[in-house]
């Protein structure tokens, strides 16, 4: 999901138990702040978090780095963190840092829930 100003923003919604968060095109130090506001929302939606990295096409470490950071956080509210279905590139750098050794990834989840509303984070 994009911004008015273009800047990418995730987005989150609700399926039953867990709550999908959709990370958009770009996982980086830029959108960190989006991810954080839309994971936090998340988290007060459910306890399962649902990391959908389908549509990411650019990283940097720190984007990554932040998903073990979330992780923990999730973990220690008592939650979980999954994440989903990333993209080939993305994939490749967490297995290249060996993120894949701590974050619950998998990869044959649906992409979208099904008739969920959105919960969108202001621009931060």
């Amino acid at each position: 999901m994009r911004s008015a100003g273009g800047d990418a923003e995730a987005s989150a919604t609700r399926e039953d138990a867990h709550v999908v968060v959709d990370v958009g095109p770009e996982l980086s130090a830029a959108t960190a702040a989006d991810l954080r506001a839309a994971v936090a929302d998340g988290m007060r939606q459910g306890r399962t978090i649902h990391l959908q990295l389908g549509s990411v096409v650019s990283y940097d470490a720190a984007g990554l780095g932040l998903l073990v950071g979330l992780r923990r956080r999730i973990e220690g509210a008592g939650g979980r963190l999954i994440c989903v279905n990333p993209s080939a590139a993305v994939y490749a750098g967490i297995r290249k840092l060996g993120f894949h050794r701590v974050l619950d990834i998998r990869l044959d989840l649906p992409e979208q829930p099904s008739d969920a509303p959105v919960t969108a984070p202001t621009d931060g």
